[in-house]
């Protein structure tokens, strides 16, 4: 009997019955190996930490980061406050040699590079999306480099050293409407010999430039938000603000309670077909059979500051911000103002070091490019 008779009944191929199946000769499985040009950015399901957020959940991050940004006022203090305090007395880069400040001055006044006026977007776009990319381009002849910008809706995945998670090796932007996708290699300030073997061969192919990656808020792989824990709560704290905006409207308003004393139902009516509302500062005159009350809505208004108050604490309290840095000064005196700062600069020296950090590898990058224009 054909075991297949019963499927090949069910999906309609026939129902006569099937002729007896031959013997057959041994089949031999084919057996082949296909090698992908991006295998290095693919990683196993098994064995690897699940820690980066979907391409499409980061896609998310970005977009309402930005939004929250530039459409809520708390949002855009938690990124403006902490920018103004590391960058308001400026930075620059120094060295100790009249040649190699020579140098980073060139860099830093490049018309393009315009560093005073690029960094505070920098490290807005670090905060917002918690990650950059920065193409360099150098002066073949002298060395001088040149930063640009990849906005990081284009980064399709950051590539890591297979032997160590914790280091971008490359980048590889989404193709374009050609089909096209560059393949950039991250800025080491080192030798190759640095990497393994294997990232070393990773690295060979990232042909289409360098460029430096920094991230923050990670868990070893691509970056996050400065936001991504308080976008809901700083919508929904303006969500609350508009709703206290239209009590604070029902609140101003009123209506005339008129009681006619002893009146019958066609005496109501007639009063109510002749009466007016009286307009302000005019005069009204009646008998003590009428008598005339204003009624306002009962709205306990003294609540929504309490609610308001503790939606903006536990947003600001996440941030490590102080209440009164965001104009409200509640209870506090120059005594506790100056105690509740310190948390705030603990964070605040944090990422100062950070950027020290990343300007530093730049000016490294700077000065090596000078030194040997081809990077060898």
């Amino acid at each position: 009997m054909n075991p297949f008779r019963g499927l090949a009944r069910l999906v309609g191929i026939g129902t006569q019955e099937d002729p007896p199946i031959a013997e057959t000769a041994a089949v031999r499985e084919a057996v082949g190996v296909t090698i992908d040009e991006d295998e290095d950015c693919w990683r196993r399901i098994t064995g690897d930490a699940r820690r980066d957020l979907s391409p499409v959940t980061q896609r998310r991050m970005r977009e309402m980061a930005a939004y929250v940004w530039e459409a809520n006022l708390l949002a855009n203090r938690l990124v403006e406050l902490p920018i103004a305090y590391l960058l308001a007395e400026g930075v620059t880069l120094e060295s100790s040699e009249p040649d190699v400040q020579k140098w980073l001055d060139a860099f830093w006044k490049d018309p393009i590079n315009c560093m005073d006026v690029t960094l505070p977007r920098r490290m807005r776009l670090l905060a917002l999306n918690g990650e950059v990319c920065w193409p360099a381009f150098v002066n073949e002849f002298n060395g001088h480099v040149r930063l640009g910008t990849l906005d990081p809706s284009l980064i399709e995945t950051v590539v890591f050293d297979p032997d160590n998670s914790e280091q971008p090796i490359g980048v590889v932007t989404c193709r374009d409407r050609k089909g096209q996708q560059r393949r950039y290699r991250i800025i080491v300030i080192g030798p190759e010999e640095v990497f393994g073997p294997t990232a070393r061969r990773i690295r060979e192919t990232f042909t289409d430039g360098e460029c430096f990656y920094f991230r923050i808020n990670d868990l070893g792989r691509r970056g996050r938000s400065d936001l991504l824990a308080q976008i809901d709560w700083v919508d929904a704290y303006e969500q609350f603000l508009f709703g206290e905006i239209d009590r604070a409207q029902l609140l101003r308003a009123f209506m005339w309670d008129v009681t006619l004393k002893g009146a019958t139902k066609e005496e109501v009516e007639a009063r109510a077909r002749q009466i007016t509302a009286p307009r302000p500062g005019s005069v009204r005159v009646h008998n003590d059979s009428e008598e005339w009350n204003t009624v306002n809505p009962e709205i306990h208004a003294a609540e929504g500051d309490t609610a308001a108050r503790m939606f903006r604490t536990h947003v600001l309290g996440g941030a490590t911000l102080p209440e009164h840095w965001y104009g409200a000064g509640g209870d506090v005196n120059r005594a506790t103002a100056s105690e509740m700062g310190d948390p705030t600069y603990k964070i605040l020296l944090m990422r100062q070091q950070t950027w020290k950090f990343i300007l530093e590898q730049i000016g490294a990058f700077v000065v090596w490019r000078r030194v040997d224009p081809a990077g060898t």
